[in-house]
């Protein structure tokens, strides 16, 4: 098995020594992500019957210096996006 990346950019992977078992791995794996897609579903629709479920406001009551963070972040990329190929065509 190999871990999932540091910053969540590649995914983990499962490594067969035994080619031959192939399609019964893909067939275990698919009834694996079938069964969790039904479970969290299900877990997801009653966080928010119970209003349970994460807001922004309720992520920035709890977190409130990391969703600054991320909102200059989100403000920073947007800025060098837009900004930067005008300050690069300058004369």
């Amino acid at each position: 098995e190999t871990q999932p990346g540091f910053w969540g950019i590649s995914a983990g992977g499962i490594w067969l020594r035994d080619l031959e078992r192939a399609a019964e791995v893909k067939a275990l794996l698919k009834q694996y992500q079938s069964e969790r897609l039904t479970r969290v579903r299900a877990e997801r629709a009653q966080e928010i019957r119970e209003g349970r479920a994460p807001t922004f406001l309720s992520e920035l009551k709890a977190n409130p210096g990391r969703m600054l963070m991320q909102l200059l972040a989100v403000a920073l990329l947007i800025g060098l996006t837009v900004g930067l190929p005008f300050l690069l065509l300058k004369p």
